[in-house]
């Protein structure tokens, strides 16, 4: 029997991303794409996995690293963040994921549109990743936490700490 503290995914033959926040330098999140071979990931129990189709999404917590442990080809880029934290506006068509700060991903979660989506817990943000061009932009948060019953407007609610993220099958976002 496994200790409860290493779960192991087995892929074969898939085409796997994961995604996570490194903990060294938190405020990223990076993608590990793996050709056509068998692999394993490995990671701790205090980690959130997500699966969904042919990708695996993992968001770090604590001091937990997933990585991979059967030595394949494999290569690592980041897709969003500098490594320090931080905020910039993104005007209208959002900018580079890679030339943007983030704070604290977690949840990361793919979008009914192909995009990735992830929170920031430290601002409350919302944030997007469109995957085909690499432009990061926020669609829900004022960047302040806080609860405001009232607002009907994505960009004017305000959140305490969001972790997690889930869209439904009739395309709402749920915080």
């Amino acid at each position: 029997m496994l200790s409860p503290l290493l779960l192991l995914f087995l892929f074969k033959r898939l085409k796997c991303e994961s995604i996570w926040g490194d903990e060294k330098k938190q405020h990223l999140v990076r993608r590990i794409l793996h050709q056509e071979r068998p692999m394993m990931v490995r990671a701790t129990h205090s980690m959130n996995r997500r699966r969904f189709g042919q990708t695996l999404a993992l968001t770090s917590l604590a001091s937990s690293f997933p990585s991979v442990v059967w030595g394949q080809v494999a290569r690592v880029n980041t897709i969003a963040g500098t490594g320090a934290p931080g905020y910039e506006p993104e005007g209208e068509r959002g900018s580079l994921a890679t030339e943007t700060p983030i704070n604290n991903p977690y949840g990361v979660v793919p979008g009914p549109d192909g995009a990735l989506y992830f929170c920031e817990v430290d601002t409350g943000r919302i944030r997007r990743i469109d995957l085909n061009n690499l432009r990061l932009s926020t669609i829900a948060g004022t960047g302040e936490p806080g609860y405001r019953s009232e607002s009907r407007r994505p960009l004017e609610t305000a959140f305490s700490a969001p972790h997690e993220i889930r869209w439904d099958v009739e395309g709402n976002l749920f915080v």
